[in-house]
């Protein structure tokens, strides 16, 4: 808990937020976990509500801080707060998911994958969701910039997959899906697509490449000026 009030002095809230979030999702599991839809909670607490819910949370890791606190009190470069800060929350998220997973794993709930590549569900959305908000609230210089451009291209990724349903339909199972490909929600649309490793190694690219380019926008404190 020291932890967390040290590297996220303004987050705890919104953390709670996220944990009891799981909590409800993980009692739905177990009141669930004898029916098909047991995968189903699984894979969208672990793919499309979590990930993007401590995405929000990254939005604001250094965009909420006020100026000078951020630049007076802070002992370090805004980059590496940064940086210890989006560890904290990944590592907060890997928790969750990973207890979710672990109890999907003890009731025999059928997924898609298994292994190493569990994980994924879970690794790949949130470090792309994280990229996409964190970059943007730095770019911007506003938390709720990056709060927005997660929730609008999560929005679009969420009402697609009606639309993107019936053409992957057609397709057999040894076929991939090239509508839904682009989807950072693949595992709702088509879990055991042949390309989903491809999707889950794009997510993780788009990501890290969109955290490090919010990391060097973070060292200019000309932009933190207008958080």
């Amino acid at each position: 808990m020291s932890l967390i009030r040290g590297r996220l002095p303004t987050q705890r809230v919104e953390l709670l937020g996220v944990v009891l979030l799981t909590l409800g999702m993980m009692g739905l599991l177990w009141w669930n976990r004898d029916s098909p839809a047991a995968a189903t909670i699984v894979l969208t607490t672990v793919e499309a509500l979590l990930p993007v819910a401590l995405a929000l949370v990254a939005a604001g890791l250094l965009a909420s801080d006020p100026l000078l606190e951020l630049l007076l009190t802070v002992p370090q470069p805004a980059p590496k707060t940064l940086l210890q800060r989006l560890v904290v929350v990944v590592v907060i998220g890997s928790l969750l998911a990973g207890g979710l997973l672990l109890m999907a794993k003890g009731w025999a709930v059928p997924l898609p994958q298994t292994g190493a590549r569990l994980l994924l569900f879970w690794l790949s959305p949130a470090l792309f969701w994280a990229g996409v908000t964190v970059w943007g609230a730095i770019w911007r210089g506003q938390m709720l910039d990056g709060v927005g451009l997660g929730l609008g291209l999560w929005a679009i990724a969420f009402f697609a997959i009606p639309l993107i349903e019936p053409w992957c339909r057609a397709l057999g199972p040894s076929q991939t899906c090239p509508a839904a490909l682009w989807s950072p929600l693949l595992s709702l649309v088509r879990p055991f697509d042949p390309w989903w490793m491809a999707n889950r190694v794009g997510l993780l690219v788009v990501g890290i490449g969109l955290l490090g380019a919010a990391l060097r926008l973070a060292a200019d404190e000309q932009r933190l000026l207008q958080a």
